[in-house]
């Protein structure tokens, strides 16, 4: 669902500069459509039309169903704190030029700052971050996806207000 929100973000665009559509847009909104769309994975009947068994094709008993959207948040602390990580290090990088002379030094030293718990690992450690250095716009942007959770909550929240998550 999250990379359909970005094809229909990018299909649905309709403007003059194709510098501000799709995925060109401000790394601030970037996200958005993406987080968005993940969104109706939440409603039941979104996911009795896509969570059907290999075999059968029936949907998702709903006890079970119930028990899945009962659990998504669990663990959602522990998420919290890797993306943050994970954000506050991107950042880091990008103050100081040198950290990249000993990038695993520096990593564990600015770990070390934040008193992040040794218990909970960042979500992408430095050999293998690779929106830090890509050059695509996420450089230093990493919390772009924190932020795109913000709104995306408010802007979903504004569909069930609606009473109607498809309207």
């Amino acid at each position: 669902f999250h990379e359909f929100g970005h094809a229909l973000h990018g299909i649905l665009t309709d403007v003059t500069w194709p510098s501000v559509s799709g995925t060109s847009v401000s790394r601030d909104f970037v996200e958005l459509p993406s987080q968005l769309y993940e969104h109706w994975l939440t409603v039941p009947a979104v996911l009795e039309k896509h969570a059907l068994h290999v075999k059968t094709g029936k949907p998702m008993p709903k006890d079970l169903l119930n028990k899945m959207l009962a659990a998504r948040t669990f663990g959602a602390g522990f998420a919290t704190v890797e993306f943050t990580a994970s954000a506050l290090i991107d950042m880091a990088y990008h103050a100081r030029p040198d950290a990249l002379q000993e990038p695993l030094r520096f990593e564990a030293e600015t770990l070390d700052k934040l008193d992040m718990p040794d218990s909970i690992a960042m979500r992408h450690r430095t050999p293998h971050f690779g929106h830090v250095f890509a050059g695509d716009g996420y450089s230093a942007g990493y919390y772009s996806y924190m932020w795109s959770e913000v709104l995306d909550a408010d802007a979903f929240a504004a569909f069930e207000e609606a009473g109607d998550p498809f309207n």
